[in-house]
């Protein structure tokens, strides 16, 4: 281990690492939060989001795909300043390895998810899928 000097340089130079960890653990419990809702069946689907699984240009994506791709996910995009809720993007894949984004919100006061749309993403926008090509 190394000493930890007390004094205001050293806890600037830690200050962005205790950012990220904060970030890495609210996102780990968004997610989780999710991931029970969907085991509960606390899900809202908004029109946007059932509009754009009926009008998929891949095929339709069925409630059960995103049960699957959620379940299975993690999240790639954070949006803490969304209202009503924060809200983020989820990738997953479903049991027929059909990759899926899902954005979605977590209301702690109803203990409930919102999903806000799902997607199948374009291989000729996403790296992986995971991060959006330049």
């Amino acid at each position: 281990m190394f000493p930890i000097k007390k004094g205001k340089k050293r806890t600037q130079e830690f200050q962005p690492v205790v950012f990220l960890a904060k970030m890495c653990y609210l996102l780990y419990t968004m997610l989780e939060q999710i991931k029970k809702s969907f085991k509960l069946d606390k899900v809202l689907y908004t029109g946007h989001a059932k509009d754009e699984m009926g009008e998929e240009e891949f095929g339709e994506i069925k409630e059960n795909e995103v049960f699957e791709a959620v379940v299975d996910g993690k999240v790639i995009e954070n949006y803490p300043d969304d209202k009503p809720y924060p809200s983020c993007l989820i990738y997953g894949k479903t049991l027929s390895a059909r990759p899926l984004h899902v954005v979605c919100a977590y209301s702690e006061e109803d203990e409930m998810t919102v999903i806000v749309t799902v997607y199948q993403p374009h291989p000729d926008r996403w790296i992986n899928f995971e991060r959006r090509k330049q």
